[in-house]
C-alpha cells in the first residue's frame, strides 16, 4: 500500500497549523487600539459637530466660530454668551462608556480518501480509507473605555486620537474599522435629553452595534488511475481542504447624564474621568502660568 493516501491529507494538516492564534488584525489590517481611536475620534467629531451647532443656534454672530482643533482646545466655556454656556455646562460631564468586543473564530479543515482495488478480481473487492482532520481556532478581545463630552470637546486634540484615523468613509467589509454614523446617535441622545424626557439614572442610553463578516474557501483534487495488475492498486484518489474564517465585531455604546453629588455618589468610572478632567486641567494651568 503505496503513502498516497498521507500524502494527500498532509497538505491540509499543515495549511491547518496557520494563523494561530486568530485575531482582527490579520485581515483588516487595523489593530484593536486603531479601531477604538477610531471610533473615538468619530465620536469627538460628532460631539464637536454637535456642539457648535447649539451655540450658532443661539449665537447667530458666532456662524465662523469653533471650526478648527485650536479653537475648541482654546474653548473658554466661561467666557461664552450666556444662552450657549448654558447648554455647555449642561452637557459637558456627560459620560461616554464603550465595550468593545472583537471575536475571531477560524476553521480549518481536511479531508482525503483512498479508494484500491483487487487486480486479480477485476475489481470486484475493494478497499476504502479516509481520514479527516479539523482544527477551530478562537480570540476574543474585551475591553472597556471611558470618556465624557467636555473631555472630547475641549481636551482631545487631532494628534491624539485622529492623527491615525483613515478618511471617513464606510468599510463594507469591516465596518467597525470605518464611519459608524455615530453622529446620529449622539444627535439622539441629545434630542431626548432636551424634549423627550430622557432619564438615564437608571438605564442609560445605550447602542449597540455588531458586524459580522464571514468568508470560506474549499479546494478538492481528485485523481483516477487503472489497476495496472498488483494486488491491490490505488484507482482513485481524492481530497478537500476548506478554510472559513467568521468574525464577530460588537461595540456598546452607553451614554449616562450624571445628576450630580448632590442626587447620588459618583460611581468609581465617573471619579476615574472626573479625576483625569482636573488633572489635565491642572496642567494646562501650570503651562498657562509658565508661557
Amino acid at each position: 500500500m503505496r503513502p498516497y493516501f498521507f500524502g494527500l491529507i498532509a497538505p491540509g494538516l499543515l495549511l491547518s497549523a496557520c494563523a494561530i492564534p486568530p485575531h482582527s488584525q490579520d485581515y483588516s489590517k487595523v489593530s484593536s487600539y486603531d479601531i477604538v481611536l477610531r471610533v473615538l475620534c468619530e465620536m469627538r467629531d460628532a460631539v464637536r459637530d454637535l456642539m457648535r451647532q447649539a451655540i450658532i443656534r443661539r449665537n447667530k454672530e458666532l456662524y465662523n466660530k469653533f471650526t478648527t482643533d485650536a479653537e475648541f482646545t482654546n474653548l473658554k466655556v466661561d467666557k461664552l454668551p450666556e444662552k450657549s454656556r448654558e447648554v455647555i455646562e449642561r452637557y459637558q460631564n456627560v459620560l461616554i462608556g464603550y465595550e468593545f468586543n472583537l471575536d475571531v473564530t477560524e476553521t480549518n479543515a481536511a479531508l482525503g480518501s483512498v479508494d484500491f482495488v483487487g487486480a486479480l478480481t477485476r475489481g470486484t473487492f475493494g478497499l476504502g480509507l479516509t481520514a479527516s482532520a479539523t482544527l477551530e481556532r478562537n480570540g476574543v478581545e474585551n475591553f472597556r473605555v471611558l470618556d465624557s463630552f467636555g473631555r472630547l470637546v475641549t481636551l482631545v486634540r487631532d494628534r491624539e486620537y485622529c492623527e491615525r484615523a483613515p478618511p471617513r468613509t464606510k468599510n463594507y467589509v469591516y465596518p467597525i474599522t470605518g464611519a459608524l454614523e455615530l453622529r446620529r446617535y449622539a444627535q439622539t441622545f441629545l434630542s431626548m435629553n432636551q424634549s423627550g424626557n430622557l432619564d438615564t439614572s437608571k438605564t442609560p442610553y445605550t447602542v449597540t452595534l455588531k458586524f459580522t463578516t464571514s468568508a470560506k474557501n474549499s479546494v478538492g483534487p481528485s485523481l483516477g488511475l487503472n489497476p495496472l495488475g498488483e494486488p491491490f492498486e490505488l484507482s482513485k484518489a481524492s481530497g478537500s481542504v476548506s478554510n472559513g474564517r467568521s468574525e464577530v465585531h460588537k461595540v456598546a455604546i452607553t451614554l449616562v447624564m450624571p445628576t450630580g453629588p448632590s442626587e447620588r455618589a459618583l460611581t468609581i468610572a465617573e471619579q476615574r474621568v472626573e479625576d483625569e478632567l482636573n488633572n489635565v486641567r491642572l496642567q494646562q494651568a501650570f503651562e498657562r502660568r509658565r508661557e
